[in-house]
């Protein structure tokens, strides 16, 4: 669905539980919900991943029900995190191209593995770019020791501070986006959504 979509219908949240979308909050809710599985062992909210329209064959399913198929999240960070501001975007420059090549070498697990995968924006995969920085313990070390003794390092310019990395990835990703969009590329945003951190409103 588009964000229009879901607008509409009134949804405002979408929750998704090891990647697969969560549709029943509880065992009685979940009995009641059609294309719901059971079975043992899986982390999935929903039961096992399924390819698209397998549910629908399912035999014990009572006739005249529409079936429930759960979204799935195919993440980029399995192919795009970096520690760097300049190269994530570059990765993700690469990613948003074909986000497909991505699922193949990094599928996630609420889709099965032997399914082929849907063709961009088609049910049942989301595709998230993860447009954030991989944090390790030699960087959280490094920030600390710069603001030990205030939350503000000042050199030249504006001050340095816990966002400033991330500020800086998400100024440069919207550079890259506005220059596709005035190309009116066709080859990039090929993604459903970016995920970022401390995101700011365009006004």
């Amino acid at each position: 669905p588009t964000v229009q979509e879901l607008v509409s219908a009134g949804a405002r949240v979408l929750y998704f539980w090891e990647g697969q979308q969560v549709l029943c909050t509880s065992i009685a809710e979940c009995r009641e919900t059609p294309g719901w599985q059971k079975q043992a062992g899986v982390p999935l909210a929903f039961g096992p991943p399924m390819a698209p329209g397998e549910r629908q064959q399912i035999e014990n399913t009572e006739r005249g029900r529409r079936i429930v198929e759960p979204m799935c999240l195919a993440r980029s960070s399995g192919g795009t995190e970096s520690t760097s501001p300049m190269e994530t975007v570059g990765r993700l420059q690469t990613f948003e191209q074909d986000p497909l090549a991505t699922f193949r070498a990094h599928r996630p697990s609420c889709f099965p593995e032997a399914a082929a995968a849907p063709a961009l924006r088609a049910p049942t995969v989301l595709h998230e770019a993860d447009a954030f920085l991989k944090r390790t313990k030699h960087l959280e070390d490094e920030l600390g020791s710069i603001l030990a003794n205030s939350n503000r390092s000042f050199t030249l310019g504006e001050a340095f501070t816990a966002r400033s990395a991330t500020e800086r990835l998400n100024f440069l990703l919207l550079a890259l986006v506005m220059k596709h969009r005035e190309k009116n590329s066709s080859s990039f945003l090929n993604s459903n959504f970016f995920a970022m951190d401390f995101v700011h409103h365009l006004h």
